[in-house]
Order: structure tokens, then sequence, then C-alpha cells
């Protein structure tokens, strides 16, 4: 059986998904502090990014808004060293937060950072933030 063309180009272009991850990056075109506005690249509201500092290690922003198609970051931790020009590359889209066994009994904050002193939990999986539908008549009646 021949395959279409459509479906051969579907499975090239997952094969090279799979094969490289794209980097979603802009730079940063204000910043008063806590807020900060960089060019534009698609992006959710609730979106984490990595925005260079001139300290040793990157500050971790979130997408809050967006206005004349550049994004608006909040920082999570005030204080950091960053100037215009700094580039800020998407980290994680916010749909989706790690989940497995390896959480089980662990403290950590939002981001998954552990509170405890263990160390990084290890997770298999990935689930929606927003959870899982359901489908209602899929379902068995409570009782039964």
């Amino acid at each position: 059986m021949m395959t279409s063309l459509a479906d051969s180009l579907r499975a090239d272009i997952t094969a090279i998904n799979e094969d490289r991850q794209l980097s979603m990056f802009g730079h940063v075109s204000r910043f008063d502090g806590q807020m900060i506005e960089c060019g534009g690249f698609p992006a959710n509201i609730g979106s984490l990014c990595s925005v260079e500092t001139d300290d040793e290690r990157p500050a971790i922003a979130e997408v809050i808004g967006f206005d004349k198609g550049n994004n608006l970051l909040s920082l999570h931790k005030f204080g950091a060293r960053i100037r215009v020009g700094a580039r800020v590359t998407l980290v994680d889209d916010g749909a989706m937060v790690p989940m497995g066994d390896g959480l089980l009994g662990r403290v950590t904050d939002a981001l998954g950072n552990p509170l405890d002193g263990g160390p990084i939990p290890r997770v298999e999986e990935r689930w929606p933030v927003m959870g899982g539908g359901v489908n209602p008549p899929a379902t068995e009646a409570g009782g039964n």
C-alpha cells in the first residue's frame, strides 16, 4: 500500500522534531527591576523563561502578558542583574508539570525545586496543569 505524500511528510517532520529541540528566545528591550519586556516569541501566559544575567546563574521569569508584539515577564526573585539585550529563552510553556513517584513524600516549591534539602526528584511523566478531561458516559455510576 502506498502512503500519501502528506503522511510521508508528517512522519519526516515528526522525526526531525524528535531529534532536534527547537529553542524559542528573544532579547530584553526594557527592564525596571521587576518587569521585563522582551522581543516576542510564541509563549503562553504562565510560561517560564530563563533570562541571562550579569551573574553566573540565569534568572527565572514568568510570562504575564503581551504588549505591541512583545512579551511581558515578571521575575520570580528580586535583585537579578539584567541588562537590555540579555537573551530570554523559553524553558517551559506552563501547560504541563513533572509528576512521578519521585515526588512522593517530598517538599518542593512551585517550580519543583526541593525545599527539604534532598536531591532534585526524578520524575517520569508530565501531566497537564489543568488536569485531564473526564468523559461522564465512560465512567461507572458510583455505588452500584
